[in-house]
């Protein structure tokens, strides 16, 4: 399956700022991707972070898949590279998953 990981190094620590930034960042990148490589899924790593941003990222996700079925879209947290790596792994083989936000709990 080809997978597009797209990851995001840095956003804001307050929820609405970093959707905000996400947006107004990152956005258009990731659409250019998913129209230039055309990829079955694609995952979007972000940075951990608390609960309070699950809303939005779990919006977000569940956004992209919606627009762009059947490419699987989800978002992925992880603060370290091997659980990003687990996540990554387990989506690959999981192709009923879209629209989610996975967030490791480590």
């Amino acid at each position: 399956m080809r997978q597009l990981v797209c990851r995001i190094e840095a956003l804001p620590g307050e929820p609405i700022d970093a959707a905000a930034a996400y947006f107004a960042q990152h956005h258009e990148g990731v659409m250019a991707g998913l129209a230039v490589h055309e990829p079955e899924a694609i995952a979007l790593c972000v940075p951990p972070a608390g609960t309070d941003h699950d809303a939005w990222r779990s919006a977000l996700a569940g956004d992209l898949a919606r627009r762009f079925a059947p490419v699987r879209c989800n978002l992925v947290a992880a603060a370290s590279a091997e659980s990003e790596a687990a996540l990554l792994d387990y989506l690959e083989g999981a192709p009923g998953i879209t629209g989610h936000y996975l967030a490791a709990h480590e």
